[in-house]
Parts: C-alpha cells; structure tokens; sequence
C-alpha cells in the first residue's frame, strides 16, 4: 500500500454518514468516524475530517468503537460470505469438466469438493481479512461501504439472471458502448485489479493442484514453472476478455456519471487498500481450496498405484 497521505484519507471521508461519540475523561467529547490506537497516543478523524492525536490516557477508551464489531461490519457489507461460495461453486463446476486422465472425474470432484469447502473457504478469507483490516482506513472503508452508492453498486453486482446476461452480451454486438463507456470500465478493471487477481489465482491454484498431484522435487518444481509460464499469456487474454464483458453486463444500469463515481473511490487512497484487502482474502481462500484438492488428489493417485504393485 501507498504511504499514509492525511490529504487523501481526509477527502475519502469528508462526507460521512455517521460519527461515533469518544469521551474524554474531563467529560468533553468529540465526533469520529474512525481511530487507531498507537502506543501512547489515539488518533482519531473526525465528522468533519480532520486529523487529531491524542495521549490515550486523556481518552475513555470504553467509548472508543468496537474496532471487532466494525471488522464484522465491513465483513458484511463487502459480502465475503457470497465471493468465498462463489469460489467454492466455480471450483466444483470446473471439477466436472476437469481430464487429469490418471484419476476419475468423480475422484477428482470428491477432492475438489473436500478442498474447496465453502464454510472452510469463508474461515480463511475472514481470518484474512481481520489480520489485515485495522486503523483509520477501516473507518474510511466503512463510510463508503454503507453510503448509498455503495449499495447501488452491490445491487448492480448481484442482480441479472444467465439469460439476460447471454442476451446482453449478444446486443453488444450489434450495439457496441461508447469510448468513454469503455475507458471507465477499464480504468474499473485495472483500479479494483480484477483482471489482474483472477489470473494471479487461477494460477496459483494450477500451481498447487499440479504440486499436491506430483512428486515435490526440484525437476518437477521446474516443470511446473515452466507449464505455468506457458499458460500464463493465454490465461491473462482469456481471463481480461471474459471479464470486460462480465463488467459491461454487470454495471449495465448504471449511468457512466455513477460509475465514475464508483471508479474515482477504487482510484482512491482507501479504495486502494480496501480492494487490496478483500483480494488478498479471496486469494489465501482459492489458494488453500487449491492446495488442499490438489493433496487429496496426489493421495488419490497414491492409493491408485499402490493397487496396481
């Protein structure tokens, strides 16, 4: 993440929607939005977005936020609990169409299946993204979580049956968007890293299907590198290509002024460090979904050859 820049983190919440109340122990009390404890000092932003430090023993610290509670909060709001099911639904509809040669289909949706566990998955990515979620740019990323823009965007993202999505994706065709309509989205794929995360997971868990599925070695560890290597320019062209066409179909009811909007956050100091957290949880879930898998099937495969002696 970039260095802390007060400016930046003052216009990414100078518009909240709600403050909470800290007391002090000569009994004033203050609005924030957001604080970090460090040491001996409290540091706290204000409605109105200004920056304070505090020594921490001139504050309540039983009216601070309950920094657990907030976590929880943005949890919620950024919806992990439906990305972890959606990793885990992928991951066994890819299973079914999955030729290892050596091993079953149903083996190899039994280990698919066992690895990419969906209550498992959600336990990784929130671990994750507790570890990582703390401080004042939790407080930013709340703001904008529960403004309602943000919930029109959420309603954009999960609305739109398979039928209107294939229809869509015909009339582009016919009817192409606009350049300016292109250029958002793309600046919306390259600020929320989208494009890039998908290729960076879909490789990493190729890499530990193929690791718990084959002798461990320095030939083999090659080996892979080199196939991933290979995969990766045809992964990253397929990858992108699906995506802008899931991005048109997506923000399609929403005006280019809203997704202006929307991109000018993830562009954003706090839009880059909250996209920056709920990707890396996504990506420590897809990773051990894919280790775990390919461990079972390397067992499977184990098993299978110990029949054939």
């Amino acid at each position: 993440m970039k260095p802390f820049l007060q400016t930046l983190v003052v216009l990414c919440i100078a518009t909240t929607l709600g403050a909470e109340t800290v007391r002090f122990n000569d009994g004033t009390f203050i609005d924030v939005v957001s604080f970090e404890v460090r040491d001996d000092v409290v540091v706290l932003v204000t409605a109105d977005g200004k920056l304070q430090s505090v020594p921490r023993s001139f504050v309540d610290l039983g009216t601070l936020p309950d920094q657990e509670a907030l976590i929880a909060e943005a949890i919620e709001l950024t919806g992990l609990r439906q990305l972890t099911d959606e990793i885990s639904r992928s991951a066994r509809l890819a299973a079914s169409g999955l030729d290892l040669g050596a091993l079953s289909s149903e083996l190899v949706a039994d280990a698919m299946a066992k690895g990419f566990d969906a209550d498992r998955l959600y336990e990784v990515a929130e671990e994750t993204f507790r570890g990582r979620a703390a401080g004042l740019q939790l407080g930013a990323a709340l703001d904008w979580l529960r403004s309602p823009m943000a919930r029109r965007i959420e309603e954009a993202e999960t609305s739109g049956s398979d039928e209107l999505r294939e229809r869509h994706s015909t009339g582009l065709v016919s009817t192409p968007p606009t350049r300016d309509r292109v250029e958002l989205l793309l600046r919306l794929d390259r600020a929320s890293g989208t494009s890039e995360s998908a290729v960076a997971m879909q490789a990493a868990m190729m890499k530990a299907l193929l690791q718990g599925l084959y002798p461990s070695g320095p030939n083999t560890s090659h080996a892979i590198e080199e196939a991933l290597e290979d995969a990766r320019p045809r992964l990253a062209r397929r990858t992108r290509s699906r995506i802008q066409l899931s991005l048109h179909f997506m923000y399609r009811d929403l005006s280019d002024g809203e997704l202006a909007q929307y991109v000018s956050y993830l562009e954003s100091e706090n839009g880059e460090w909250l996209s920056h957290v709920l990707l890396k949880s996504l990506f420590a879930a897809m990773e051990h979904g894919a280790r775990r898998s390919g461990e079972a099937l390397g067992e499977r495969l184990k098993e299978r050859n110990k029949l054939k002696v």
